[in-house]
Order: C-alpha cells, then structure tokens, then sequence
C-alpha cells in the first residue's frame, strides 16, 4: 500500500513539473517565453549591473537563450 502512495506521489510531482516546464512561463508579442529563459535573462541581467566584463560568459547565455 505505502508503495503505491509513493509511486502515485511521484507520479504527482513528475506530472507537475512535466506541466510546469512545457507551459510558457510569459508571452511577449509572441514570442513564448519559458522558466529556464526568464532565468538565463536575469542571470544576464544582473551581470550587466554588476560590471562582470566576461564577453565569452555573456556570448555562451546569448546563444543558450536563442537555442
């Protein structure tokens, strides 16, 4: 019984996550924009305001977030 309470829970969460991930976060003219880019563009942004002058770091999250 304790089994299957934790496969379902599993279950659960995987389908959570699943819907999470696969659903746009935010929709700018439309152009879909999902969690993991909201965090590559605030990563960006606050190295930007901190002054990180990494153009190979700031080039390698461009080309990840137009992937």
């Amino acid at each position: 019984m304790q089994n299957f309470i934790e496969k379902s829970a599993s279950d659960n969460e995987k389908r959570f996550l699943n819907n999470f991930y696969n659903k746009p976060f935010f929709s700018v003219f439309g152009f879909n924009l999902y969690f993991d880019d909201i965090l590559i563009l605030c990563i960006l942004f606050s190295m930007y305001m901190d002054g990180i002058k990494d153009e190979m770091l700031f080039l390698c999250l461009f080309l990840l977030l137009f992937s």
